[in-house]
């Protein structure tokens, strides 16, 4: 009977283990992707409907981008997982308490010991040499300092995405606006050149290179159209926002003010205060804190120990009760030259990070003179082309003017026409550029500013 009874339990135990199992490793996939695409269609319009309800300005698209970018939020969590991974070298400084109870009972009487009897005992070590401790404590607070700085180094990079971003639009609004006056503009010149070749005052190629312009600036505005919906949808994603959506700019930002001094000043302040060369730092001094860790396996460690016990087992009477402490010393002497090995490499590893932070030093150089040389070359360019937009604007409108009285041949004006609009649109592509360049090159040297919640204030986190 009892046989019978441990079966059918065994039975419906097993049973039950086997829905659990088979409810946790249920998974449909069609579902899984709907019920996401879903809810986080929903998360994504209340966003859009808080944030875009009116027209947004550089500062917004900015603020909205610090907090909620994907690499944003990627990069806090490395702060987070710094924070874990300071926290568990710390405990390597405190006492480890483990406990342990249990309860016997023999279906027959034992002749040793009771045939049911409780146990129950609690043991607590702590380390008291253990040097490697110390320096996988320090690599773990440089460590945090370094995700801090390095937060900061991607919101800095987020500002100048989202920067050339919004000018993207603002550029592609332009090209619109230009275009479709083109458009209009070159509608009217295919019908005026078309009656004149009706009249015998035009020849047919004539009229047929108007209508070619007409067609192709018809396609420059369909294409800036479809191009708009590309910017538009890079700058929402920038801010962790659905490209659906619909995003109106405010427009017209004040130009930012540019870093003064000297190519070897903005060098200079570049090397003293960027965040990549004190990440560099960093690496080096957990490096160093590595090698010392590895030296570490060749000393002897000590902890000390301390481990009350109570049984009530009625055959050792009385019941025992007891306390066991003392010290432990471990040392290992020869580990097939494992420590050896693991020595070299943590020397090897130092000195690579030592190479890396030298050409992170040569690298900031190069970036900072290219970004000075490029935010030159903004300004400069996009002078050059408002004056050439100038000229081949009062280019045309004489020609026209000329044109109407028969004084000039019409494709002499379609010539001077195009001319002209290609001039427009590098005008308008050139004119947002010596913007960028200026957040370029705050970037170059990493001193782009930032909210003050979000700005690194320096030194070594301690527990």
């Amino acid at each position: 009977m009892n046989n019978r009874s441990g079966i059918l339990t065994y039975g419906a135990l097993t049973a039950a283990m086997g829905l659990l199992m088979a409810g946790c490793m249920s998974f449909d996939p069609v579902q899984t992707r709907h019920d996401h695409m879903k809810t986080y269609s929903g998360v994504l319009d209340r966003m859009a409907e808080n944030l875009l309800a009116r027209p947004v300005s550089l500062a917004d698209c900015v603020a909205v981008a610090l907090t909620n970018n994907f690499e944003v939020k990627c990069a806090d969590l490395d702060k987070n997982l710094g924070r874990v991974a300071m926290d568990m070298s710390y405990s390597m400084f405190l006492p480890k308490v483990a406990a342990d109870a249990g309860y016997v009972k023999y279906e027959k009487n034992p002749l040793t010991v009771s045939q049911s009897y409780g146990h129950g005992g609690i043991s607590a070590s702590m380390d008291v040499f253990q040097p490697a401790s110390w320096f996988m404590y320090d690599a773990a607070r440089h460590g945090v300092a370094s995700s801090e700085m390095a937060a900061a180094y991607v919101r800095q990079g987020i500002v100048l995405e989202t920067t050339r971003n919004y000018f993207s639009v603002l550029v592609q609004e332009d090209l619109i606006r230009a275009y479709e006056s083109q458009l209009a503009a070159a509608d009217e010149m295919a019908s005026r050149v078309s009656g004149l070749a009706e009249e015998g005052l035009a020849r047919g190629w004539e009229a047929e290179q108007a209508r070619s312009i007409a067609m192709s600036k018809r396609a420059d505005l369909e294409r800036a159209r479809r191009e708009m919906a590309v910017v538009k949808a890079e700058l929402l994603q920038g801010m962790g926002l659905s490209p659906l959506s619909a995003v109106e700019l405010r427009g017209e930002e004040e130009m930012p003010e540019a870093p003064e001094g000297s190519i070897e000043e903005l060098v200079l302040r570049a090397l003293e205060t960027h965040p990549r060369l004190s990440m560099a730092d960093r690496a080096v001094v957990s490096a160093e804190a590595d090698v010392r860790r590895a030296i570490c396996s060749f000393i002897p460690t000590v902890s000390i120990f301390v481990s009350p016990s109570f049984s009530n087992n009625k055959v050792m009477n009385p019941p025992t009760e007891n306390i066991s402490l003392g010290f432990s010393s471990a040392w290992t002497i020869f580990s097939g030259f494992y420590n050896v090995g693991v020595y070299k490499q943590a020397r090897t590893e130092k000195r690579r990070s030592e190479y890396e932070r030298e050409n992170a030093f040569l690298s900031v150089i190069s970036c900072v003179i290219s970004a000075e040389a490029a935010l030159r070359d903004a300004g400069e360019i996009s002078a050059v082309y408002e004056s050439v937009y100038a000229a081949a604007r009062t280019k045309y409108e004489d020609y026209n003017a000329r044109g109407k009285e028969g004084l000039v041949p019409i494709s002499d004006v379609l010539d001077a026409q195009a001319e002209m609009d290609a001039a427009e649109v590098n005008m308008v592509l050139s004119r947002y550029d010596e913007r960028v360049a200026v957040e370029n090159l705050k970037l170059a040297m990493g001193i782009t500013e930032l909210p003050d919640e979000f700005m690194y204030r320096g030194g070594i986190p301690e527990k």
